[in-house]
């Protein structure tokens, strides 16, 4: 006679389930961090570069500026993440993301194509980078990545206090804190490594 299989109690499966997740977490945490932390340095210097030169040059020539240090992170990126997990695929969220992220990308230029108008000069640059920092906030949630939904937060919260209380000089002190705080926390995870 065959004997029937042992069946687990609903407690031991909740436990197989819990531990099923949160290896699946870890491994999705662990191929995402091994080229999301470089990405954080390449665009946190881009940014500490591209607001300083809106709070000081023309813009037009911040424009142009922003638009070079933007394609430099941008190819930089993406040379990365080709060459950081092969094939560039993890889990198959990767086409999804990118094709959100690219609707932020164009979202941020018609934000700001929106406000140019709007006086002080300052303010079309802050609400592209408050927009940046939503973005930093959903991405923290949604890939369950606390430090960057936190990094999201500050840029929010400095780009308002900015704006309500330093506006001369708003655009050089959010591209050294916000662009500072992406490059520092991409520095901390890539020396954890």
């Amino acid at each position: 006679m065959q004997k029937r299989p042992s069946t687990i109690s609903p407690s031991e499966a909740t436990a197989a389930l819990a531990a099923a997740t949160t290896t699946m977490r870890r491994s999705r945490r662990a191929a995402i961090g091994k080229f999301a932390r470089v990405s954080l340095i390449f665009w946190g210097v881009a940014w500490m570069v591209g607001f300083a030169g809106a709070q000081f040059l023309p813009d037009w020539r911040a424009t142009a500026l922003w638009t070079v240090v933007g394609v430099a992170a941008f190819a930089l990126t993406r040379w990365h993440s080709a060459t950081a997990v092969a094939g560039g695929t993890v889990s198959g969220w990767e086409g999804p993301f990118h094709r959100t992220w690219w609707a932020l990308a164009l979202g941020s230029f018609a934000l700001t194509a929106i406000t140019v108008p709007a006086q002080p000069a300052a303010v079309p640059w802050l609400v592209d980078g408050t927009l940046w920092g939503i973005a930093y906030i959903i991405y923290g949630t949604l890939a369950e990545d606390r430090p960057v939904g936190i990094l999201g937060a500050a840029i929010v919260l400095l780009a308002v206090a900015l704006r309500l209380l330093f506006l001369h000089q708003a655009l050089l002190l959010f591209g050294l804190g916000a662009g500072g705080a992406m490059t520092a926390l991409g520095v901390v995870r890539t020396v954890r490594e």
